[in-house]
């Protein structure tokens, strides 16, 4: 994988994701699982010494308790799991930005596809303005959908522009300017070189 930085392509490291020993507060994470361990000790004991049944709803209380803590760890890694599965599927390029990362994709046809939540990182945006069908509004129906063979949701070429033509200041000159110099013209030179033609532009990208 490369990026380009002063117009000269450099490899760049995937980036990966946070495994659950990196939690931004390991210390809690690691209390966390010693009190599970102790309650689940004493659980144990309680049952080799035999429970009283007038104990028996007190304990299911604690047993039910207890496991609120490894269902939340194991609901943290699927989360994690499901997100570097869609990393790994992504057979695009990384470009950067400003100091961002950008990941596009150029299908078998010749269009592109650009990571929306790149785009709205590089311009800062959160909460409502991240939404997908607030996208959708500004960048059309089929503007913002998943990318071929992914499950990442991606901008179209004309999806992006007409979301841009939306927005103001002079960061947006400044990306469209990059996007048009930096990835269009040398990937529409390839194709050239190469003797491919893009493919027609599909109904919602005329």
């Amino acid at each position: 994988m490369r990026r380009l930085r002063d117009n000269v392509a450099v490899p760049v490291k995937r980036p990966s994701l946070p495994r659950l020993d990196h939690d931004p507060d390991a210390r809690g994470v690691r209390f966390g699982w010693l009190m599970f361990a102790g309650v689940a000790l004493l659980l144990a004991v309680a049952a080799w010494r035999g429970v009283p049944p007038e104990r028996t709803p007190f304990l299911a209380v604690v047993l039910g308790v207890a496991m609120v803590w490894p269902a939340w760890r194991l609901a943290l890694w699927l989360r994690h799991a499901l997100r570097e599965d869609v990393l790994a599927a992504w057979r695009g390029s990384y470009y950067e930005f400003d100091g961002r990362q950008l990941r596009i994709l150029f299908d078998d046809d010749g269009r592109m596809w650009l990571a929306a939540d790149d785009i709205l990182d590089i311009f800062g945006l959160t909460g409502p303005a991240r939404d997908r069908e607030h996208l959708r509004l500004m960048a059309g129906r089929d503007g913002v959908r998943a990318a071929p063979g992914t499950r990442l949701q991606c901008f179209t070429e004309r999806g992006l522009r007409a979301w841009l033509e939306r927005r103001s200041g002079r960061r947006v000159g400044q990306f469209v300017h990059w996007l048009d110099t930096q990835v269009l013209v040398p990937h529409r030179r390839k194709l050239e070189w190469t003797g491919r033609v893009p493919a027609p532009r599909l109904p919602d990208d005329e």
